[in-house]
Protein backbone atom coordinates (compact mmCIF):
# COMPACT_ATOMS: atom_id res chain seq x y z
CA UNK A 1 0.00 0.00 0.00
CA UNK A 2 2.79 2.41 0.95
CA UNK A 3 4.60 1.71 -2.31
CA UNK A 4 1.40 2.35 -4.31
CA UNK A 5 0.83 5.68 -2.51
CA UNK A 6 4.44 6.72 -3.18
CA UNK A 7 3.89 5.95 -6.84
CA UNK A 8 0.76 8.09 -6.91
CA UNK A 9 2.66 10.99 -5.33
CA UNK A 10 5.38 10.68 -7.94
CA UNK A 11 2.76 10.64 -10.67
CA UNK A 12 1.16 13.86 -9.38
CA UNK A 13 4.45 15.67 -8.92
CA UNK A 14 5.89 14.60 -12.22
CA UNK A 15 3.71 14.36 -15.28
CA UNK A 16 6.03 12.00 -17.09
CA UNK A 17 5.69 11.96 -20.91
CA UNK A 18 7.17 8.46 -20.86
CA UNK A 19 4.15 7.24 -18.88
CA UNK A 20 1.72 8.52 -21.53
CA UNK A 21 3.80 6.97 -24.28
CA UNK A 22 3.92 3.65 -22.37
CA UNK A 23 0.15 3.66 -21.91
CA UNK A 24 -0.44 4.27 -25.61
CA UNK A 25 1.86 1.36 -26.53
CA UNK A 26 0.55 -1.12 -23.91
CA UNK A 27 3.75 -0.86 -21.81
CA UNK A 28 2.08 -0.44 -18.45
CA UNK A 29 5.02 -2.00 -16.63
CA UNK A 30 6.80 1.36 -17.04
CA UNK A 31 4.41 2.92 -14.52
CA UNK A 32 6.43 4.82 -11.83
CA UNK A 33 5.14 2.46 -9.13
CA UNK A 34 6.59 -0.57 -10.83
CA UNK A 35 9.86 1.20 -11.55
CA UNK A 36 10.15 2.17 -7.88
CA UNK A 37 9.40 -1.38 -6.74
CA UNK A 38 12.02 -2.75 -9.14
CA UNK A 39 14.66 -0.35 -7.84
CA UNK A 40 13.86 -1.26 -4.22
CA UNK A 41 14.14 -4.97 -5.03
CA UNK A 42 17.55 -4.42 -6.63
CA UNK A 43 18.76 -2.49 -3.57
CA UNK A 44 17.59 -5.22 -1.18
CA UNK A 45 19.25 -7.96 -3.27
CA UNK A 46 22.50 -5.99 -3.42
CA UNK A 47 22.52 -5.51 0.36
CA UNK A 48 21.84 -9.20 1.02
CA UNK A 49 24.65 -10.27 -1.30
CA UNK A 50 27.02 -7.77 0.31
CA UNK A 51 26.23 -9.07 3.79
CA UNK A 52 26.66 -12.65 2.66
CA UNK A 53 30.04 -11.91 1.10
CA UNK A 54 31.28 -10.06 4.17
CA UNK A 55 30.79 -13.15 6.34
CA UNK A 56 33.41 -15.15 4.43
CA UNK A 57 36.48 -15.25 6.65
CA UNK A 58 39.95 -14.88 5.16
CA UNK A 59 42.29 -17.81 4.60
CA UNK A 60 44.67 -18.74 7.40
CA UNK A 61 48.46 -18.46 7.44
CA UNK A 62 49.49 -22.13 7.35
CA UNK A 63 51.09 -23.78 4.34
CA UNK A 64 50.05 -27.37 5.02
CA UNK A 65 52.07 -30.33 3.73
CA UNK A 66 50.12 -33.59 3.75
CA UNK A 67 49.49 -36.81 1.80
CA UNK A 68 49.60 -40.54 2.46
CA UNK A 69 52.47 -42.08 4.42
CA UNK A 70 55.97 -42.28 2.91
CA UNK A 71 55.26 -39.75 0.16
CA UNK A 72 58.08 -37.35 1.12
CA UNK A 73 56.23 -34.88 3.36
CA UNK A 74 58.73 -34.65 6.20
CA UNK A 75 61.72 -34.62 3.86
CA UNK A 76 60.19 -31.69 1.96
CA UNK A 77 59.58 -29.91 5.28
CA UNK A 78 63.23 -30.45 6.29
CA UNK A 79 64.48 -29.23 2.92
CA UNK A 80 62.43 -26.05 3.20
CA UNK A 81 63.46 -25.53 6.83
CA UNK A 82 67.16 -26.47 6.90
CA UNK A 83 68.03 -27.19 3.29
CA UNK A 84 69.19 -30.68 4.22
CA UNK A 85 68.02 -34.04 2.90
CA UNK A 86 67.21 -35.92 6.10
CA UNK A 87 66.35 -39.57 6.47
CA UNK A 88 62.93 -39.68 8.12
CA UNK A 89 60.69 -42.22 9.80
CA UNK A 90 56.91 -42.40 9.82
CA UNK A 91 55.36 -40.50 12.72
CA UNK A 92 51.95 -39.73 14.19
CA UNK A 93 53.06 -36.22 15.21
CA UNK A 94 53.09 -33.11 13.05
CA UNK A 95 56.05 -30.80 12.53
CA UNK A 96 55.29 -27.10 12.73
CA UNK A 97 57.44 -23.97 12.61
CA UNK A 98 57.68 -20.46 11.19
CA UNK A 99 60.84 -19.82 9.18
CA UNK A 100 62.31 -18.28 6.00
CA UNK A 101 62.80 -20.74 3.16
CA UNK A 102 66.28 -22.25 3.30
CA UNK A 103 68.63 -20.87 0.68
CA UNK A 104 66.10 -18.31 -0.46
CA UNK A 105 67.21 -14.75 -1.16
CA UNK A 106 64.42 -13.12 0.85
CA UNK A 107 65.25 -14.13 4.41
CA UNK A 108 62.83 -11.57 5.82
CA UNK A 109 59.84 -13.48 4.47
CA UNK A 110 58.58 -15.91 7.13
CA UNK A 111 56.42 -18.91 6.24
CA UNK A 112 54.23 -20.84 8.66
CA UNK A 113 54.59 -24.45 7.53
CA UNK A 114 53.08 -27.63 8.96
CA UNK A 115 54.07 -31.16 7.97
CA UNK A 116 51.15 -33.40 8.91
CA UNK A 117 51.35 -37.22 9.04
CA UNK A 118 49.35 -39.28 6.57
CA UNK A 119 47.97 -41.81 9.02
CA UNK A 120 44.17 -41.90 8.89
CA UNK A 121 43.92 -42.40 12.65
CA UNK A 122 45.06 -38.78 13.17
CA UNK A 123 42.95 -37.19 10.42
CA UNK A 124 40.47 -35.64 12.88
CA UNK A 125 43.08 -33.20 14.16
CA UNK A 126 44.12 -32.41 10.59
CA UNK A 127 40.60 -31.30 9.68
CA UNK A 128 39.79 -29.59 12.97
CA UNK A 129 43.03 -27.72 13.72
CA UNK A 130 45.02 -27.25 10.52
CA UNK A 131 42.90 -27.32 7.36
CA UNK A 132 40.56 -24.50 8.57
CA UNK A 133 43.66 -22.35 9.16
CA UNK A 134 45.43 -23.21 5.92
CA UNK A 135 46.51 -20.70 3.33
CA UNK A 136 47.52 -23.42 0.89
CA UNK A 137 47.91 -27.19 0.85
CA UNK A 138 50.82 -29.14 -0.64
CA UNK A 139 49.65 -32.69 -1.26
CA UNK A 140 52.62 -35.03 -1.70
CA UNK A 141 52.44 -38.02 -4.05
CA UNK A 142 55.10 -40.70 -4.58
CA UNK A 143 55.25 -40.63 -8.39
CA UNK A 144 57.12 -43.96 -8.53
CA UNK A 145 54.78 -46.01 -6.36
CA UNK A 146 51.65 -44.14 -7.44
CA UNK A 147 50.18 -46.93 -9.63
CA UNK A 148 50.06 -49.23 -6.59
CA UNK A 149 48.86 -46.46 -4.26
CA UNK A 150 46.32 -44.72 -6.48
CA UNK A 151 43.29 -45.79 -4.43
CA UNK A 152 44.85 -44.71 -1.12
CA UNK A 153 45.98 -41.40 -2.65
CA UNK A 154 42.55 -40.75 -4.16
CA UNK A 155 40.79 -41.61 -0.89
CA UNK A 156 42.94 -39.18 1.10
CA UNK A 157 42.64 -36.45 -1.52
CA UNK A 158 38.86 -36.96 -1.66
CA UNK A 159 38.62 -36.06 2.03
CA UNK A 160 40.40 -32.78 1.34
CA UNK A 161 38.37 -31.92 -1.76
CA UNK A 162 35.09 -32.54 0.09
CA UNK A 163 36.11 -30.61 3.20
CA UNK A 164 33.91 -27.63 4.08
CA UNK A 165 36.80 -25.29 4.94
CA UNK A 166 38.64 -26.08 1.70
CA UNK A 167 35.50 -25.27 -0.31
CA UNK A 168 34.32 -22.25 1.70
CA UNK A 169 37.76 -20.61 1.75
CA UNK A 170 38.74 -21.89 -1.71
CA UNK A 171 42.10 -23.09 -0.39
CA UNK A 172 44.44 -23.85 -3.33
CA UNK A 173 46.08 -27.28 -3.51
CA UNK A 174 49.43 -28.15 -5.07
CA UNK A 175 49.83 -31.85 -5.90
CA UNK A 176 53.61 -32.32 -5.74
CA UNK A 177 54.61 -35.48 -7.63
CA UNK A 178 57.77 -36.54 -5.80
CA UNK A 179 60.74 -38.64 -7.02
CA UNK A 180 60.55 -37.07 -10.47
CA UNK A 181 64.28 -37.78 -10.94
CA UNK A 182 63.60 -41.52 -11.24
CA UNK A 183 62.97 -43.07 -14.64
CA UNK A 184 59.91 -44.97 -13.39
CA UNK A 185 58.20 -41.85 -12.03
CA UNK A 186 54.76 -41.05 -13.42
CA UNK A 187 54.35 -37.68 -15.14
CA UNK A 188 52.09 -35.12 -13.35
CA UNK A 189 49.60 -35.09 -16.22
CA UNK A 190 49.24 -38.87 -16.10
CA UNK A 191 48.80 -38.76 -12.32
CA UNK A 192 46.15 -36.05 -12.72
CA UNK A 193 44.16 -38.10 -15.22
CA UNK A 194 44.38 -41.26 -13.15
CA UNK A 195 43.23 -39.40 -10.05
CA UNK A 196 40.32 -37.84 -11.93
CA UNK A 197 39.20 -41.31 -13.01
CA UNK A 198 39.60 -42.75 -9.52
CA UNK A 199 37.87 -39.81 -7.85
CA UNK A 200 35.00 -40.08 -10.32
CA UNK A 201 34.52 -43.74 -9.36
CA UNK A 202 34.83 -42.88 -5.68
CA UNK A 203 32.21 -40.14 -6.06
CA UNK A 204 29.78 -42.55 -7.75
CA UNK A 205 30.28 -45.08 -4.96
CA UNK A 206 29.83 -42.52 -2.20
CA UNK A 207 26.78 -40.83 -3.75
CA UNK A 208 25.07 -44.19 -4.30
CA UNK A 209 25.30 -44.82 -0.56
CA UNK A 210 23.41 -41.97 1.23
CA UNK A 211 25.17 -40.45 4.20
CA UNK A 212 28.81 -41.14 3.30
CA UNK A 213 29.71 -38.83 0.41
CA UNK A 214 31.73 -36.53 2.65
CA UNK A 215 33.79 -37.25 5.73
CA UNK A 216 31.31 -35.63 8.08
CA UNK A 217 27.73 -34.43 8.07
CA UNK A 218 28.58 -30.85 7.14
CA UNK A 219 30.63 -31.90 4.12
CA UNK A 220 28.20 -34.44 2.70
CA UNK A 221 25.16 -32.20 3.06
CA UNK A 222 26.65 -29.20 1.33
CA UNK A 223 29.10 -30.30 -1.34
CA UNK A 224 29.13 -32.45 -4.44
CA UNK A 225 32.47 -33.25 -6.00
CA UNK A 226 32.58 -31.50 -9.37
CA UNK A 227 29.58 -31.19 -11.69
CA UNK A 228 26.63 -33.52 -11.59
CA UNK A 229 26.14 -35.79 -14.62
CA UNK A 230 29.70 -35.08 -15.84
CA UNK A 231 32.92 -37.08 -15.40
CA UNK A 232 34.98 -35.46 -12.66
CA UNK A 233 37.74 -33.02 -13.57
CA UNK A 234 39.84 -30.91 -11.22
CA UNK A 235 38.83 -27.82 -13.22
CA UNK A 236 35.26 -28.30 -11.96
CA UNK A 237 36.28 -27.39 -8.41
CA UNK A 238 35.79 -23.88 -6.94
CA UNK A 239 39.47 -23.75 -5.96
CA UNK A 240 42.73 -24.30 -7.84
CA UNK A 241 44.38 -27.71 -7.95
CA UNK A 242 47.78 -27.71 -9.66
CA UNK A 243 50.10 -30.64 -10.47
CA UNK A 244 53.90 -30.30 -10.61
CA UNK A 245 56.97 -32.53 -10.65
CA UNK A 246 59.36 -32.31 -7.74
CA UNK A 247 62.15 -34.25 -6.08
CA UNK A 248 63.00 -33.80 -2.43
CA UNK A 249 66.28 -35.63 -3.14
CA UNK A 250 67.49 -33.05 -5.65
CA UNK A 251 68.86 -29.54 -4.93
CA UNK A 252 66.11 -27.66 -6.74
CA UNK A 253 62.59 -27.30 -5.36
CA UNK A 254 61.67 -24.48 -7.74
CA UNK A 255 58.10 -25.61 -8.43
CA UNK A 256 57.22 -25.86 -4.72
CA UNK A 257 58.99 -22.64 -3.75
CA UNK A 258 57.34 -20.72 -6.60
CA UNK A 259 54.00 -21.96 -5.32
CA UNK A 260 54.72 -20.80 -1.76
CA UNK A 261 55.83 -17.37 -3.01
CA UNK A 262 52.50 -16.59 -4.66
CA UNK A 263 51.14 -14.80 -1.59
Amino acid sequence: FVLLRMGDVLQVLWDNPLEHWAAEHDLAFLHPTFILIGLLVLVVVFLLLSLRGSKKRPKGSIHLITGITNSGKTTLYARLYRGSFDKTVSSLLENEAKFPLSGHDNEDKIYHIVDYPGHLEVKNKLFSDFVPNAKSIIFMVDAVNFPAQVRDVAGYLYMLLMNKSVNDLEIPILVACNKSEMITAQEPEKIRKQLEKELNQLRETRTSMPGIQGENADDEDEFYLGYENQPFEFTHLPFEVEFVSCSVAKPSLDAVISYLERD
